[in-house]
């Protein structure tokens, strides 16, 4: 039940080690709200907006 929700978070942190974009793309798409609310490219398109502001605001991840 709850690996539902612990499996995009682990997704999450790999993406973060590892600076994949794609892992973080799996892991937004493996998120059950996200994944109800949002077609693919608009999951794709929110993350890169997401990475836009976090580096912007100084915090680079990518």
């Amino acid at each position: 039940m709850n690996s539902s929700n612990i499996y995009p978070q682990m997704l999450t942190v790999e993406a973060a080690h590892t600076g994949c974009r794609e892992t973080l793309y799996q892991a937004a798409m493996m998120d059950p709200h996200t994944g109800a609310q949002l077609s693919t490219d608009e999951i794709v398109a929110l993350c890169n907006d997401l990475i836009e502001a976090h580096t912007n605001a100084g915090y680079p991840i990518f």
